[in-house]
């Protein structure tokens, strides 16, 4: 069955689980702003067709085309690049493929195999893609494991930040006794205590400090890390090409 048989989109709509697209990594792209009808070329055991205002992208060191209004509708550019984009993080249905077949997309036709995943924005199907059923894995969330992930990830925040309270003011506290038992204790056995247990503390809550700042670093600060993110390779042509059209 192919998927411009109407039964296609009944089988899709029967069988979509709803999941989350969770994947950070920036891509390259620039658009195709050239004088031309279209050109075509083979890719992902089908012909691919590509249009004027067409978006060439480079994700994973894949290289393929997407069409105009999906790109539009579905990625950003990051804030203070030439040519890098991201991905909405989006919901979207999918099924996993019972046999071997082909799916038509924006752009061609898209060979899968059973196990793989086939794609769509709509839970009654349209505008379909296929993906590799372990690329897919590594983009993609079902919806109900995402939201509770993201549920536990809040959790966590939340007993770091009273941990690190708690045992920043216990370090304030017994720093502050030491000068206090050194006037009364003569031994200074207390004081020694008190500045012992002021300097665990003291590591404590800087440990704890240092692991809520790096929970709750957020996703634009992420992308926007020259130092630390991860960039497609592009070869130096499409990169040339990008900065001409910008």
């Amino acid at each position: 069955m192919v998927s411009h048989d109407p039964r296609f989109n009944q089988w899709f709509s029967s069988k979509a689980e709803k999941y989350i697209y969770t994947n950070e990594d920036p891509i390259v792209a620039v658009q195709l702003n050239l004088v031309l009808e279209s050109f075509e070329f083979t890719k992902w055991g089908g012909k691919q067709t590509t249009k004027r205002d067409d978006w060439l992208v480079i994700n994973d060191e894949d290289t393929y085309t997407v069409d105009n209004d999906y790109f539009r509708n579905f990625y950003k550019k990051i804030e203070g690049s030439t040519g890098l984009y991201t991905q909405f993080e989006a919901t979207k249905w999918a099924v996993k493929a019972e046999e071997a077949d082909k799916v038509v997309t924006l752009e061609g036709t898209t060979a899968y195999k059973k196990g793989d995943y086939i794609v769509s924005e709509r839970k009654e199907g349209g505008d379909y893609y296929a993906m590799d059923r372990t690329k897919f894995h590594k983009k993609y969330q079902k919806k109900d494991e995402y939201l509770l992930n993201k549920e536990n990830k809040k959790d966590k925040i939340h007993m770091l930040f009273i941990i690190n309270f708690l045992f920043t003011a216990a370090s304030t506290v017994t720093s502050a006794l030491v000068p206090i038992l050194f006037s009364v204790d003569e031994s200074q056995v207390l004081m020694a205590i008190a500045g012992g247990l002021a300097s665990v503390f003291s590591m404590i809550a800087v440990f704890t400090d240092k692991k809520l700042k790096k929970s709750i670093v957020t996703k634009e600060y992420n992308k926007g890390r020259d130092s630390s993110v991860s960039k497609p390779v592009a070869n130096p042509e499409l990169l040339a090409l990008i900065s001409d059209q910008h």
